[in-house]
């Protein structure tokens, strides 16, 4: 199981239902300050290089609750993770803690803000045409229009 988990290169920490540190990923130590001599500790205790002061409450909310949370956190340095806490269930079905997972969505973010970018760009190009612009998606519907159609459409 060990090999499994650290062959996944995803960040992944093991909490039991009390919020202690069971076992985590070498992946897991760049997000959250964690050491082998750190197992057995609560991770509140434990400083961590996320931008996300929720991670407690979270936590807590997921074992009360038994839902899971998702959510995309940034570190410190800029990089864009996908967090999952999940409550652990056992082989009998008792719930047992949490497994919390960081997922690195960096590159996608990173395209995200591209295309967000050159849309703005796109519409503020569009909107310095001082006649009336439709942009038209293949199926002939009006996907942008600049204001002077708006204007001259009424």
């Amino acid at each position: 199981m060990k090999n499994l988990f650290n062959s996944t290169e995803i960040a992944t920490i093991f909490l039991d239902k009390e919020m202690n540190i069971r076992n985590f990923t070498p992946e897991a130590s760049t997000l959250i300050k964690i050491r082998k001599s750190d197992v057995g500790r609560p991770i509140g205790d434990i400083a961590t290089n996320i931008k996300y002061k929720y991670l407690e409450s979270d936590i807590k909310q997921v074992l009360d609750r038994l839902i899971m949370k998702e959510e995309e956190i940034q570190t410190n340095d800029g990089n864009w993770y996908l967090m999952r806490i999940v409550p652990y269930r056992t082989s009998e079905d008792v719930i047992d803690g949490v497994v919390v997972t960081f997922v690195d969505i960096n590159q996608r973010m990173i395209a995200e803000k591209k295309i967000k970018d050159a849309l703005k760009y796109a519409e503020s190009l569009i909107n310095t045409i001082k006649e009336p612009v439709l942009v038209l998606d293949h199926d002939l519907k009006v996907f942008s229009s600049n204001k002077y159609s708006m204007k001259n459409s009424i």
